[in-house]
């Protein structure tokens, strides 16, 4: 009966304590709810941020999106297998992963290979990140390794590597080589025949493959070499890109009467995958006359 006086007198001391602990209850539930959210978030935004971060690389670094390239994760994987090649002092091994086309471009021989890229580029470790460019190509930028070099550095060196596939296996073009493709157009201009064959891709420039046959009686001249930029390629905007003179003689552009020849011609053309060539012009090429003197003719031929 005292317990129920002191209940009875104490009711709402009682009942003020018992709502007080409810709510202290409320509230650290609630805490814990919101701190249970709060680390689930972290979590998520901690996971999401190391897959936008590893993703990244894999996405072309000149796209206005962030898609991922298809096949991006194995086309990286090849690369890097490369590089450990080189730089556990594995050259040969390192050249069998070269495409055929970049070997008969490149690197005709595996000593051409040591000497001009791997002594270069490997005389010491490198660290290296790999980003993709667009497609299956990848700019792979090479440092000194500082634990490996006791702190010395001799610059950083930039590559753009493509992955290409060759009888079901992956194969590298390097060294800026893109690769090479075939165009086989014919364009008739008089007595002139010109075959455009193929053309190798570099990153700074197009090396175009032609035949040219001469029907006629006189020997023509493509360009007398006089001045620059009156050979080019020309895009779909008329934008123009000048032959680079390397290698090119005025006898080397010579096509004799009756015969055919094969020239091979270097444009500056950095690389971009979607624009549209349309032709390659000689704008001061001649015809040479059986009298000594010269006519002048543009040949424009289509790509």
């Amino acid at each position: 009966m005292n317990i129920i006086r002191t209940i009875n007198q104490n009711k709402l001391q009682i009942i003020a304590v018992i709502i007080a602990i409810i709510i202290i209850i409320g509230i650290i539930q609630t805490l814990n709810h919101f701190a249970k959210i709060e680390n689930e978030t972290s979590k998520n935004t901690e996971n999401i941020t190391q897959i936008e971060t590893k993703d990244k690389t894999l996405s072309s670094a000149i796209s206005n999106n962030n898609t991922k390239t298809d096949n991006a994760e194995n086309y990286k994987k090849v690369i890097e297998d490369f590089l450990k090649l080189c730089n556990n002092k594995e050259p040969e091994q390192a050249y069998a992963m070269l495409s055929e086309e970049c070997k008969e471009t490149m690197y005709s021989s595996y000593q051409l290979f040591y000497n001009n890229y791997y002594s270069k580029n490997f005389a010491t470790v490198k660290t290296y990140t790999i980003q993709n460019w667009i497609n299956s190509i990848f700019k792979v930028d090479l440092k000194e390794d500082i634990l490996a070099t006791g702190g010395k550095t001799t610059g950083n060196i930039q590559d753009f590597i493509t992955v290409v596939s060759s009888n079901n296996q992956y194969k590298l073009n390097i060294n800026s080589y893109i690769g090479r493709r075939p165009i086989n157009t014919e364009t008739d201009i008089g007595e002139i025949k010109f075959k455009v064959i193929k053309k190798d891709i570099n990153m700074k420039y197009e090396k175009y493959y032609i035949e040219v046959e001469n029907t006629g009686n006189t020997d023509i001249v493509l360009d007398n070499l006089n001045k620059t930029g009156t050979m080019y390629l020309q895009d779909s905007n008329e934008v123009k890109y000048s032959y680079i003179n390397e290698e090119i003689t005025k006898e080397l552009l010579r096509v004799k009467s009756k015969s055919k020849a094969q020239i091979a011609i270097k444009f500056s053309n950095s690389y971009i995958s979607d624009r549209e060539l349309e032709k390659i012009v000689f704008s001061k090429a001649q015809i040479e006359n059986n009298d000594n003197t010269t006519k002048e003719i543009q040949f424009e031929i289509k790509l």
